[in-house]
């Protein structure tokens, strides 16, 4: 055990890094092209042979040329419903109405409007201005970008019939959000769009948005 690095939070670094890895989470994606490009030559740093003979690998280290803002119609078009029987589908689309119509108010920083009868938090109302599409799919996928080779497996959105829960869960493993269908959700609309970023907020948004 090395003090400094548990003052500095160098291990607590090392470890949000390695997880995101594993769970195939947002890449590092710092490097600009020319240097990535040296390094596949393996000419320098003794470059491990994985990364020499998988290209695509690059898209790991390989900073974007031109980021771009993922919009609430990226988002929507990702998380696909995963309906269950037929008897609660009718209920599980109206949410994915509510959600999509959610997404959209964020993408035009309209959030705000539904909490007008609601006393936010100094953070809470910070954390609304900054709320964009790109905070959403990180909560559930653990990116707020696609991955130029996809996300594995598709995202989806999922619900549950559960009168006791209200805020979404994320899954990023499988790249899940999960909303909780009962007639609190299904009837105010200010309720269900305020779960949605105390549950971003809760969350703790590990990936770089």
């Amino acid at each position: 055990m090395n003090n400094s690095h548990v003052q500095s939070r160098v291990y607590r670094t090392i470890g949000q890094i390695s997880t995101i890895i594993v769970q195939g989470g947002e890449s590092p994606a710092f490097l600009p092209p020319v240097v990535v490009g040296y390094l596949m030559t393996g000419v320098t740093f003794q470059v491990p042979p994985l990364l020499k003979e998988n290209p695509c690998f690059r898209v790991r280290l390989e900073k974007p040329e031109e980021p771009s803002d993922i919009t609430a119609t990226v988002v929507a078009a990702l998380l696909k419903p995963n309906y269950s029987i037929q008897g609660r589908r009718p209920r599980e689309e109206l949410m994915v109405v509510k959600f999509r119509k959610f997404l959209q108010c964020v993408q035009e920083k309209e959030v705000s409007e539904h909490f007008h009868a609601r006393t936010l938090t100094e953070e809470e109302q910070a954390f609304i201005l900054t709320l964009n599409p790109g905070h959403i799919l990180a909560f559930a996928t653990g990116s707020s970008r696609v991955p130029a080779t996809g996300f594995p497996p598709s995202p989806k959105l999922t619900f549950v019939h559960d009168d006791t829960k209200h805020l979404p869960v994320a899954h990023t493993c499988s790249n899940e959000l999960q909303i909780f269908v009962n007639k609190k959700n299904l009837t105010d609309d200010d309720e269900f769009a305020y779960h949605i970023p105390v549950a971003l907020m809760d969350g703790e948004i590990f990936s770089v948005v």
